[in-house]
């Protein structure tokens, strides 16, 4: 990463940022002048001192920029520089007449003081000795982030994700990477197996067949298999043979690894009709949370009509169509109980028995509302029922606003 275009200034201007990626605009005095830098990186302020490493590169409506891959924070060493920095925002708590206060006092050394003796802080006029101590908490933070970013660079890891990190793990996370690389693949980052694997590997000098390359492939694969392919859990056998696979390694030294690493609550295991699965805790874990809730709406009845049988043989009359017994069951349930599920491959009858449940609905004068998971399976119901259908979420008009980790119900009634 060091061997890309090195760029050095003080950062004049936060032109745009957009919070949730954490792209950048900012303009940058230079030695060869103000420049224009663009990229992915932690949040930054006005006068701070930046080393970006990057390209030059070319926009068609811009012009020429520095694209930065990685931003590497110094800390302002003089008067001047310090007032401007801290001047721009960056210690909450201290605004441009606080810090011309600190900086008229303690000069070339206010950063110093501010992080190593809180108690001369609260000596300039308008901050308290707890205010001095959140100040000194919060420098002492930009600090250890600072020393964080430029630690992680040296794996190849960008401003952004270094502060992930350390929002994630705290002060400790170089020590927690350098012990086990591999938490790398689980989150905030979910990095890829092989980017962890050539650190460990590579730079950490891991054993082949050590526990914890075993346990992150265990979970990588398990992972993988959830996203990618909709799997809750992998029979014990196939997991075994597929991790020793891929990391090349005897399926005994894997299986003599699981009873570990399900102690370590890594892994879940459990017995499905006398056969041993391997599921990850959260995938269990919600598993049961959505058995438990079917369950529970399943267990309320709604009253419906007593001549259910006479509507369905109605209903084939009018659409010139027999129902299978087992649809006319699903179509009864669907109209008693308060959850069904509808299960069937593709040409099985299930697009027809929806139809039913929502003609005999309509027919009772029901009120009802169509909705799946997204927008591509709400589309296809409204082709196959010529129903409106909506997203799960649209119907409940959910608001993500510019962060889809916290979200807000725009009708949350108490």
């Amino acid at each position: 990463m060091r061997s890309k275009e090195e760029l050095k200034g003080v950062v004049d201007r936060v032109v745009f940022r957009n919070e949730t990626t954490g792209f950048t605009v900012l303009e940058l005095n230079s030695d060869v002048g103000r420049i224009t830098v663009v990229g992915i990186s932690p949040e930054i302020n006005e006068g701070e001192y930046l080393t970006v490493y990057g390209e030059y590169v070319h926009h068609r409506e811009y012009g020429n920029q520095f694209k930065g891959e990685f931003f590497e924070r110094l800390l302002p060493d003089s008067a001047v520089a310090i007032t401007k920095y801290l001047s721009g925002g960056a210690v909450r708590g201290i605004g441009p007449k606080t810090a011309v206060k600190l900086v008229e006092r303690f000069g070339d050394d206010t950063l110093n003081v501010m992080a190593n003796d809180p108690e001369r802080i609260s000596e300039v006029r308008g901050i308290s000795k707890k205010s001095a101590v959140e100040i000194s908490k919060k420098i002492n933070e930009i600090i250890a982030v600072k020393s964080t970013m430029e630690e992680l660079g040296n794996i190849e890891l960008s401003s952004l994700e270094s502060i992930k990190l350390f929002d994630r793990y705290g002060a400790g996370v170089v020590e927690l990477i350098y012990d086990n690389p591999y938490i790398l693949c689980g989150y905030p980052l979910y990095k890829n197996f092989d980017f962890a694997d050539r650190i460990a590997l590579n730079a950490m000098w891991f054993s082949p067949n050590d526990k914890k390359r075993v346990a992150a492939a265990i979970v990588y694969i398990l992972r993988h298999n959830n996203l990618s392919n909709g799997h809750t859990c992998l029979p014990l056998d196939r997991l075994v043979t597929t991790t020793a696979g891929f990391l090349s390694l005897p399926e005994e030294e894997i299986y003599g690894n699981i009873n570990s690493i399900y102690e370590d609550e890594s892994i879940y295991l459990d017995n499905i009709e006398e056969e041993a699965y391997v599921f990850l805790p959260e995938s269990i874990t919600s598993e049961q949370y959505i058995s438990d809730r079917l369950n529970l709406l399943n267990s309320l009845e709604y009253k419906t009509s007593s001549d259910m049988d006479l509507r369905i043989h109605a209903l084939e009359e009018r659409e010139g169509i027999v129902y299978e017994e087992l649809q006319k069951n699903a179509i009864r349930s669907s109209l008693k109980y308060g959850a069904v599920v509808i299960n069937g491959g593709p040409g099985t009858g299930k697009t027809t028995t929806l139809k039913a449940v929502l003609e005999i609905c309509e027919e009772q004068g029901d009120r009802v509302v169509l909705a799946a998971p997204t927008g591509r399976a709400s589309k296809r119901i409204t082709e196959v029922t010529g129903r409106d259908a909506y997203t799960i979420h649209r119907l409940l008009e959910v608001d993500f606003g510019n962060d889809i980790e916290k979200f807000r119900f725009l009708r949350n009634e108490k």
